[in-house]
């Protein structure tokens, strides 16, 4: 990993998550992020660009029919109910790509499998508003 704390970049390569039994859940092979100064000024987290490149996500339907990327969300802190509705969260990115990704879905006992493999998705000019 590499942070540049001048210019706000990030490159983060070869990062892996794993379940606990060590099947594989989450990878990519290079995760660039661009973070813009600005976003202080703007009231907005403003990205120049997001680069991932090779994404794969495993996903896993287990036996009692929950889907194991939700274990995840699960050990996120929760939010506070009091300030929800309060704030408005925006995101915006000048620049965004993704190439080849790999999405695994499968589910135990059930006999399902689904593969999807290889793409290039490129964005330009994002922009998200949530009211949080």
């Amino acid at each position: 990993m590499r942070f540049n704390p001048f210019l706000f970049k990030l490159e983060v390569k070869s990062f892996r998550l794993q379940e606990a039994d060590g099947r594989p859940l989450l990878a990519f092979d290079r995760l660039f992020v661009d973070f813009e100064l600005t976003s202080v000024v703007r009231k907005a987290w403003t990205f120049a660009k997001i680069e991932l490149d090779a994404p794969r996500v495993d996903a896993i339907l287990t036996h009692d029919g929950r889907l194991n990327l939700l274990d995840l969300l699960d050990a996120l802190p929760q939010s506070d109910p009091a300030i929800c509705g309060s704030a408005t969260f925006a995101i915006e990115v000048s620049s965004t790509s993704m190439k080849v990704a790999s999405v695994t879905v499968s589910a135990i006992n059930h006999g399902l499998w689904l593969g999807f493999h290889s793409c290039v998705i490129g964005l330009q000019q994002l922009c998200i508003r949530v009211l949080i």
